[in-house]
């Protein structure tokens, strides 16, 4: 189950590493980035390594954007600011 995210730094720019929890398990997860209005800008799932990914907000506007872990029936937001 989703416990606890820490995304570096944040704000960012262009890039920020996410460090989720550990025992995750492959197949049991999402991890996708939503702007504003809830359109998901980046899926984010199948770039994770060893309980990490890094999100390059390259080519997205200046702007507050929405981290969602979701497995197993819970989710776990994060916001994340780009700054430029």
């Amino acid at each position: 189950t989703p416990q606890s995210l820490v995304v570096i730094p944040n704000p960012f720019n262009p890039s920020a590493f996410i460090r989720l929890p550990a025992g995750l398990k492959r197949g049991y997860f999402t991890l996708k980035v939503f702007d504003v209005k809830g359109k998901m800008v980046r899926d984010l799932t199948n770039r994770v390594v060893n309980d990490c990914a890094l999100f390059d907000g390259t080519g997205l506007a200046t702007g507050t954007y929405v981290l969602r872990l979701a497995g197993t029936g819970k989710s776990k937001f994060v916001k994340l600011e780009l700054i430029r």
